[in-house]
């Protein structure tokens, strides 16, 4: 019952059910497909590894002030949310592996963009479109596409998620092997309420 001036009466009845945890999982998909299309690769795991950074990013968005490390090393302390508003996002691949991905603020050994031996040709971070429904479940996916357009085989090991300049998710994976001509799509899908 709410009492005060101008208030009318209601009563407040307790749930019939226990509510539901929100959840939020990451998931990345990796795929190969060769300089004809064929795919050669195709698998999903779940995205292990947020960053001291991840952490502060939700931080941030509930109103924090919060102190993080870009991916040059430089500290900034964030306040206010019009970081979160004018928002880059970025993918990027490397050859590295991590023992400790909470404190990683880039890549061990991030794979350059270009197309000499030991580079990739980066292609645009896309965020979809839409935010997509299933149940209680919403999610989103963030991609890109890095092709091999040298003539000697480049090897990845790990991606990483970087969003303005906070490096947010480290993922290492088993090593793929891309052949000149191959293409490697990641995608990481983020769904609340898995």
């Amino acid at each position: 019952m709410l009492l005060g001036t101008n208030v009318d009466n209601y009563d407040v009845k307790p749930q019939d059910t226990e509510p539901e945890s929100i959840g939020l999982q990451a998931t990345l998909t990796i795929k190969v497909v060769d300089k004809n299309g064929n795919v050669k690769s195709k698998f999903t795991v779940k995205s292990h590894s947020p960053t001291y950074n991840f952490i502060a990013l939700l931080e941030y968005i509930v109103g924090k002030t919060v102190t993080i490390t870009a991916i040059d090393g430089t500290q900034i302390n964030t306040h206010g949310l019009y970081q979160f508003f004018v928002c880059s996002v970025a993918i990027a691949v490397g050859s590295g592996t991590s023992s400790s991905p909470f404190n990683q603020t880039n890549l061990v050994a991030t794979i350059p963009n270009g197309n000499g031996a030991g580079q990739l040709v980066y292609g645009s971070t896309n965020v979809s479109n839409s935010i997509t429904g299933s149940g209680n479940a919403l999610s989103f996916e963030i991609y890109n596409v890095f092709t091999n357009a040298s003539n000697t085989t480049v090897s990845v090991s790990e991606l990483g998620l970087i969003v303005n300049v906070q490096f947010v998710l480290n993922d290492t994976i088993p090593t793929i092997n891309l052949a000149p001509g191959d293409a490697l799509t990641v995608t990481y899908t983020f769904t609340i309420n898995p």
